[in-house]
């Protein structure tokens, strides 16, 4: 079995002479093999040359590095750390002696040690005595102001304190307050006229006769005619328009009015969706229309007929003429000062509060109407993302007409308007402070159609 094994082998090797030379050396004679043989020679001898350069020049360049380039980067960043240690070492030095200058100028300052007679500033703290002062200060406040207390302290709003007043504002007070009693001490100072004796038939002599004639020509002089009245529509001829308020409650037996309730009711059912609701104005024969009825019979309209709701802006632009057309604006003549002054303050919480003020100053027509009103167009806002109606679009709306000029003011004033404006958009921003009051149960509750007092109420 061995041997052919062997046998086997010694084949295998003889067929593999056979086929490499059949396949690398078929058809080639010695030379060319010969020929073959010194090319790759060649060729190797290239190789190793080029290999044997590259090796000398790596080592060349590494010589190169080690020997110059390195040194000199190593030179420059001791250059660099040299140099940059020198600046620290000025810049600290320039440091301490600012230092150490300063702290000796300011204790000089505070205990100069040059003379005992020089007073520093630590000598003057502790002989600052606080109580001393301010009694002091308290005394002469009291002699200059001739004033037995001193001023107002200062606090948080929180705690009850209210800020001081403006100077244009403080101003305005004190000259309205010197005005009045100067008139009270002309008043106090003019001699009573005692009564004219009456002579029959215009005899008695030249005095009779004088006094006599002076009777009727002193009746028959008008009186002083109020500033602040506007011609009106008595309410005995149970008209709506151009009523005064109070007698219009009154005759009427409401605390709000019928016209003012009535419209309100039927914009928030049907116009509260509505683009430009109180900025735009209905057809002004409608409007006419719907004003005549209600002067005629303001209980047997129904604003919510559809001859009236179907362009809600007529009802909107009625309710706006009733309060033009009111001999005295909602605010009233007599407080429109107050509340132009409450209106310029830029502070928002300042002016919120001065204009509360005004508000609780009014009577309580007026009062019960404004609040009932404000919730009515607090209402309309909230609508704002439909109606496109904002506090500040309302403001404009209604500024003149609710806070109007009285007529000595000049009647319409653009810088005033912007001041209206102001006054009734904050009142009705604010509106949930100023009018919303709270219940037993420590909640809130809108009384919006209840009566409120003219002051000391919201």
């Amino acid at each position: 079995m061995m041997a052919a094994n062997q046998q086997t082998g010694h084949n295998g090797k003889k067929d593999l002479g056979r086929k490499v030379k059949q396949g690398l050396f078929k058809a080639k004679n010695p030379a060319q093999l010969q020929r073959h043989e010194d090319d790759v020679r060649a060729r190797m001898s290239a190789a190793s040359e080029a290999f044997r350069k590259a090796v000398v020049e790596s080592q060349a360049l590494r010589a190169e590095y080690f020997n110059f380039q390195l040194p000199k980067v190593v030179r420059l960043l001791k250059d660099c750390a040299d140099e940059l240690d020198l600046g620290v070492q000025y810049h600290l030095t320039r440091y301490a002696f600012m230092y150490e200058s300063a702290v000796v100028t300011e204790g000089t300052t505070l205990a100069p040690a040059t003379s005992p007679d020089d007073v520093g500033l630590k000598t003057i703290f502790e002989g600052i005595d606080n109580r001393t002062d301010f009694k002091t200060f308290m005394q002469n406040y009291a002699v200059a102001r001739n004033a037995p207390k001193g001023p107002r302290r200062e606090g948080l709003y929180e705690e009850g304190y209210v800020p001081t007043l403006p100077p244009h504002v403080q101003a305005s007070q004190n000259a309205l307050a010197a005005q009045n009693a100067q008139q009270r001490e002309q008043q106090s100072q003019q001699p009573q006229q005692p009564p004219q004796p009456q002579t029959a038939n215009g005899g008695g002599g030249g005095g009779g006769g004088g006094g006599a004639a002076a009777t009727p020509v002193a009746a028959a002089i008008p009186p002083p005619a109020d500033p602040y009245q506007s011609q009106m529509v008595p309410a005995s001829t149970g008209a709506t328009f151009g009523v005064d308020l109070g007698e219009q409650l009154a005759r009427d037996s409401t605390e709000i009015p019928k016209v003012v309730t009535k419209c309100a009711e039927a914009i928030e059912a049907y116009g509260l969706d509505s683009m430009g609701i109180y900025r735009l104005s209905g057809t002004t024969s409608k409007v006419q229309a719907l004003k005549a009825a209600l002067d005629k019979d303001v209980d047997g309209v129904n604003v919510m007929d559809e001859q009236w709701s179907s362009d809600i802006n007529v009802i909107s632009s009625a309710l706006k003429l009733w309060f033009r057309e009111l001999p005295e604006p909602l605010l009233t003549y007599g407080l429109y000062n107050g509340f132009m002054e409450a209106a310029r303050y830029d502070n928002d919480r300042l002016r919120h509060i001065r204009l509360h003020e005004q508000v609780n100053e009014l009577p309580d027509p007026n009062y019960a109407t404004l609040k009932y009103f404000m919730g009515h167009l607090d209402r309309v806002r909230r609508k704002e993302g439909v109606n496109q109606m904002s506090a500040s679009n309302l403001s404009i709306v209604f500024g003149p007409t609710l806070l109007g000029a009285p007529p000595e003011e000049g009647g319409l004033n653009l810088e005033h308007m912007n001041y209206q404006c102001k006054a009734i958009e904050t009142i009705l921003e604010k509106y949930q402070e100023i009018f919303v009051e709270e219940d037993d149960d420590g909640g809130e509750k809108a009384s919006a159609a209840g009566p409120a007092p003219a002051s000391g109420s919201a």
